[in-house]
């Protein structure tokens, strides 16, 4: 539900009066369009009190879900908000990027047909109130709502309603011709509220938008953007590239260089930090709050978790090994090997998900992690073959013997079999010599 920032105009500079008809822009962005026709629905026979939107006042949400088309008429504005949801639809307006001091705007359709639409005021990150429970008014002067569907399995829910400009109200928000946060937000399913009590569940989807109503210039501002940015490419970072590198490393480079172990602990461990650092910052930009709105959120914390026991499967993989042992044990080696297998299938999945969430550029964002899995792959593949898994040596790491200098040693035959050595005297030959042979030292 996440945009990188992008800014748009509808028109280059504002009216003087806000009465005048908005132009129509030539040549729209395709972008800038909803997948389905959105037109405003036929009204009954109030319908001389809603004025026509134009096409052009037209935003569409990230998640390409949510509509919101506005009109102003002399000191009153008009929403229409449709949602692909059969549960509540909501707006809200500030001027800041918080849910905190918002004016917000709630309406859905229930199974008989009747709309609700209510005026609250947020307070504090929960559930708004209604502004009549805070002792204000509410200022909804036109009301309207209603269901429909594309014949298929989506259903879509719009809500019309109207207020003054300046309601002169303390929970309501002027709207003045200057920038203010616009915050789009639905819930999903029909049971998301309840009609009798107004009580409505938690978000589905949210975003903010730095927008001028009167301009109709807009700037894709979601909440805390930046930590959601670092968030995606500390996980990258983990998972993508060094996590990788770490299995690599302990795979295929027993043989090549005694020390692998230790440049794989720190790998892994850096790898563990940037995996906290992106759930701290996550976090943070939900505002420390844990939402399970998503198949990415669930399964994401669901990885951390798991990630959480694998340094402990190293350290005792580590410190319980022994040279002599012939074989690897199920616990803790075998285990600590399939356990990070399966995490950096899951990770890999979930960075899909998260692409396909928070993303606005989903098809070049899928190319990158297609083009890195394929590369990944073939990599591992290659390695296989040339090299196949290393296994620890019985004492020093010994492989790939290199000669690295030829050194005379006492005590062994000068290349003859042992029943040729002088078993009389075994320090040298019957002179009183010491034997002298040659024996390689291996790196």
């Amino acid at each position: 539900v996440y945009r990188r920032q992008r800014q748009m105009c509808i028109r280059d500079r504002a009216p003087t009066d806000p009465t005048t008809s908005l132009p129509t822009r030539s040549n729209p962005s395709p972008t800038e369009r909803p997948t389905r026709p959105t037109s405003p629905p036929t009204f009954s026979p109030s319908s001389q009190v809603i004025p026509h939107f134009p096409p052009e006042n037209l935003l569409i949400s990230t998640d390409q879900k949510y509509f919101l088309t506005w009109v102003i008429r002399n000191d009153v504005i008009f929403f229409n908000l449709t949602a692909k949801t059969s549960g509540w639809v909501g707006l809200g307006i500030n001027t800041e990027p918080s849910m905190i001091g918002a004016d917000v705007y709630v309406g859905w359709v229930n199974a008989s047909g009747n709309v609700t639409i209510t005026d609250r005021y947020s307070s504090e990150n929960e559930m708004p109130q209604y502004d009549t429970v805070l002792g204000c008014l509410d200022n909804i002067e036109v009301r309207y709502g209603s269901q429909t569907d594309d014949g298929l399995l989506d259903r879509f829910t719009t809500i019309l309603f109207s207020r003054r400009l300046s309601t002169g109200d303390a929970c309501d928000v002027e709207i003045v011709d200057g920038d203010l946060y616009l915050l789009w937000l639905y819930g999903q399913s029909a049971g998301s509220f309840d009609p009798t009590t107004g009580q409505i569940s938690e978000y589905t989807a949210k975003g903010y938008l730095h927008f001028n109503l009167f301009t109709g210039c807009a700037e894709w501002q979601p909440p805390n953007y930046y930590l959601i940015r670092i968030h995606g490419v500390l996980m990258l970072m983990a998972w993508l590239m060094l996590i990788v590198l770490g299995i690599i490393t302990a795979r295929y480079m027993k043989n090549i260089w005694s020390k692998w172990v230790y440049l794989h602990l720190a790998i892994q461990l850096v790898a563990f930090l940037l995996i906290i650092g992106a759930l701290v910052c996550i976090v943070a930009a939900l505002e420390w709050e844990l939402r399970f709105t998503h198949t990415h959120n669930i399964l994401g914390l669901f990885i951390v978790i798991l990630t959480l026991f694998q340094p402990i499967l190293g350290a005792l993989a580590f410190f319980y090994y022994k040279p002599s042992s012939r074989g690897s044990r199920f616990f803790p080696d075998i285990l600590h090997w399939w356990w990070g297998r399966i995490l950096v299938v899951l990770a890999v999945f979930n960075i899909f998900l998260g692409v396909t969430i928070f993303v606005d550029v989903t098809t070049l964002a899928y190319v990158f992690l297609t083009i890195w899995l394929i590369i990944t792959v073939a990599t591992a593949v290659a390695l296989e073959v040339l090299l196949g898994q290393q296994k620890e040596h019985k004492g020093p790491h010994i492989g790939y013997a290199q000669l690295e200098e030829v050194t005379p040693v006492k005590g062994h035959s000068d290349g003859h079999d042992d029943e040729h050595d002088n078993f009389d005297n075994p320090d040298g030959d019957n002179t009183g010599n010491p034997k002298e042979s040659w024996a390689v030292n291996v790196i």
